[in-house]
C-alpha cells in the first residue's frame, strides 16, 4: 500500500474572542482528523485532537486562556499512525470584549500624612487609577497608570478625612468606581 500523499493543512486562520479563539483551516483529503498544537509565551505546548476543520479553544493546559497573551498555533492532518507534518504557525491573542469590573476588596489605611490603598488584582485590567479627595470637597485628585494592586497617596494634610476609590482600565475603557 503506498504511503498517502502528505496533505499539510493550509489556510489556518483565527478569530479571537474574550478568553477564547476559534481556529479554521482548509479541509484535507484522505484524513481521519487533525491535531492542533498550541504553544504559550512560556514555551509550554498542548496538542488537541480535532475531527473537523474548525476548533473552538477556551483553555490551555486545563486553565482558562488569558486575554492579551500570545498563543502560537499550528495544525497537521492525521490518518491512523500517519501524520502530515505541521502547517505554518500563526499567533493568536485572545482579547477583552468589555471594560473591566470595578476593583474588589479595596482597603485604605491611614499613615502619617499619607494613605496606603490596596485592592484585589482584577482580570482583564491593564492598570488602575486611584481617586481621592478631602471629605466635603467636590473635586477628586486622580493618579493614573498604576500597574500594581497597591498605591500610597503621599503629601496629605494631617488630621484630615479623605474619600478614596479605585478604577480599573483596559483597551475598552474604565470600570465603575470601587466601593
Amino acid at each position: 500500500i503506498p504511503e498517502p500523499q502528505r496533505d499539510i493543512p493550509e489556510g489556518l486562520a483565527s478569530q479571537a474572542g474574550n478568553k477564547k479563539f476559534t481556529l479554521t483551516w482548509n479541509k484535507c483529503v484522505n484524513v481521519t482528523g487533525y491535531e492542533v498544537q498550541i504553544e504559550n509565551e512560556d514555551g509550554e505546548q498542548e496538542v488537541i485532537a480535532a475531527k473537523g476543520n474548525i476548533l473552538n479553544v477556551s483553555s490551555f493546559k486545563q486553565n482558562k486562556l488569558v486575554n492579551g497573551k500570545e498563543y502560537t498555533v499550528r495544525v497537521q492532518s492525521v490518518n491512523g499512525a500517519w501524520r502530515s507534518g505541521y502547517s505554518a504557525p500563526i499567533v493568536v491573542v485572545p482579547k477583552v470584549d468589555k471594560a473591566p469590573d470595578a476593583p474588589d476588596n479595596v482597603r485604605a489605611e491611614g499613615r502619617y500624612r499619607a494613605i496606603d490603598v490596596s485592592w484585589k488584582r482584577m482580570e482583564d485590567t491593564d492598570f488602575y487609577h486611584v481617586y481621592y479627595r478631602e471629605t466635603g470637597t467636590k473635586e477628586y485628585t486622580k493618579t493614573e497608570g498604576i500597574t500594581s494592586s497597591s498605591y500610597t497617596i503621599p503629601d496629605l494634610k494631617d488630621l484630615t478625612r479623605y474619600e478614596v476609590y479605585v478604577t480599573g482600565v483596559n483597551d475598552l475603557g474604565e470600570s465603575r468606581p470601587s466601593l
